[in-house]
């Protein structure tokens, strides 16, 4: 899918959410719309309503937010699944867009995350309307069937402007473990905005790719030998 289509489908969907968030607030409550992660490059992406699957485990993405404006302290986060060999990872991120800068990413806790609201976990105070991220959002959703909770890395990426030409973009320095979940929190005067459930990447080991059938093989193979009489008799 067209990068323009992910970012797209994820602004409208962020549209959606606050206009649905705003129904449901007090009157003179403010909503603020989440984040939206998205892919770019050569790694596809789509919203389905409750994750953003991603066929890699070492995509290249970025977020955006709508409107999509305003500069923000970005801090991304990388929720690897518990098992214990997941503790120690070791791995930076690089803003490929528009700077350069590359950040080592760092364990939140050894005690990893396994009830209530990702904020909460993290001590941060959300911004009217941005979403709790519920550890149900994101075990019921993901690869691993054993994981109960997420060790989280976090990476300040420091200062971003979001908006149309200026949305930035990451890559990883290796591959994470599959069903790690990549999310961030915008921050700005002592309050955060979260991606968004639906707006959050689960990254994924790429299908395989299907060997020939038998018949096709045989096929294949017959054709080459018959080139090679060919060529020999020329």
């Amino acid at each position: 899918m067209p990068v323009t289509e992910i970012r797209v489908g994820g602004v409208f969907a962020g549209v959606l959410a606050a206009l649905l968030a705003t129904a449901a607030m007090p009157a003179g409550a403010t909503t603020i719309d989440p984040l939206h992660a998205f892919c770019t490059g050569a790694f596809t992406c789509s919203d389905n309503g409750t994750i953003t699957p991603v066929a890699s485990t070492q995509p290249t993405f970025g977020f955006t937010k709508s409107p999509d404006s305003g500069t923000y302290d970005l801090v991304l986060y990388a929720l690897a699944p518990e098992p214990p060999t997941n503790n120690a990872l070791s791995f930076s991120i690089t803003e490929t867009f528009p700077g350069a800068t590359t950040t080592s990413a760092s364990l939140v806790s050894s005690t990893p995350w396994t009830s209530g609201d990702l904020y909460a976990y993290l001590g941060l105070t959300l911004a009217n309307g941005s979403p709790k991220n519920p550890i149900g959002a994101y075990i019921t959703a993901g690869v691993d069937p054993t994981a109960s909770g997420f060790y989280v890395y976090q990476a300040d990426m420091g200062t971003v402007t979001f908006g149309a030409t200026t949305d930035p973009t990451f890559s990883l320095s290796t591959a994470l473990p599959e069903g790690t979940l990549i999310l961030g929190f915008a921050e700005a005067n002592g309050k955060a905005i979260s991606t968004a459930q639906s707006g959050t990447l689960l990254l994924d080991t790429p299908p395989p790719v299907p060997a020939p059938e038998p018949v096709s093989a045989a096929l294949l193979a017959t054709g080459l030998l018959g080139l090679g009489m060919a060529r020999r008799r020329g």
